[in-house]
């Protein structure tokens, strides 16, 4: 379809020193083959996004449909939330979907804050940032120098963003865009942000939502030297819960 644009979210900055390593804590705990291929045609949908804008202000990625595989709307959810987990550097998802889940078929309808070009133009301000850091991080040193160093990172990169209570007050503080472009963030922001870093410097992550003082809140598990850690860089950003 003409009217889709491909958005390329593969890596492109590497390290000269480490060894990226992907991120799929979200894909790997998927249960079913039909929730694994929802998330692999998910992924493809997010990167093709169309200029023309709906009703709701926003634009509609390509439609996903699965024949002769059902899947409820919690399991639509449990795919959705993967791919997000899996895929920090995508800031322009919305949290808005739809889907039909009858005779015998599923579509899903994502959509993006934003129009292709937009998303290419924010992209390359935001990969210009990582890139600089990535590059910055000299070779031989161990995994918790190099956590250290990507914590720090983030943490001298923005300001909690105490203002922002959810998307609509600002989509971008919960997004590695809030941290490393605007510099405001929410914990969202932060612990996606450091997760992709580490990513990138070869160390094994993923992100936790739970509550923190009564609030909803993300933080991190980090994996160093084959020991799992808990690290959360809002909180040591001076967030007081």
């Amino acid at each position: 379809d003409d009217s889709f644009t491909d958005i390329d979210i593969k890596d492109e900055e590497k390290s000269e020193y480490y060894t990226p390593v992907d991120i799929t804590i979200g894909y790997d705990s998927l249960e079913t083959e039909e929730q694994r291929n929802c998330y692999k045609s998910l992924v493809e949908s997010i990167s093709e996004v169309s200029d023309e804008v709906t009703d709701n202000g926003h634009y509609p990625c390509k439609l996903v449909t699965m024949e002769d595989v059902v899947l409820t709307q919690s399991e639509i959810r449990l795919v959705l939330s993967a791919v997000q987990m899996d895929n920090p550097m995508v800031f322009w998802l919305t949290d808005n979907f739809g889907y039909s889940n009858t005779n015998g078929y599923t579509a899903i309808q994502l959509y993006s804050y934003e129009t292709p070009d937009k998303i290419k133009s924010m992209q390359n301000k935001l990969m210009k940032k990582v890139n600089k850091f990535v590059a910055s991080v000299d070779s031989g040193l161990g995994e918790y120098e190099r956590e250290l160093l990507a914590h720090d990172k983030v943490i001298e990169s923005c300001e909690y963003a105490d203002n922002v209570k959810n998307a609509e007050d600002d989509y971008l503080a919960f997004t590695p865009y809030g941290v490393l472009v605007k510099g405001s963030a929410v914990c969202e922001g932060y612990a996606k942000c450091f997760q992709y870093f580490l990513s990138q410097l070869g160390i094994k992550s993923g992100t936790i939502l739970g509550m923190g003082s009564k609030e909803l809140h993300m933080w991190n598990a980090v994996l160093i030297e084959d020991n799992w850690y808990y690290v959360d860089p809002s909180w040591d950003d001076g967030k007081d819960y």
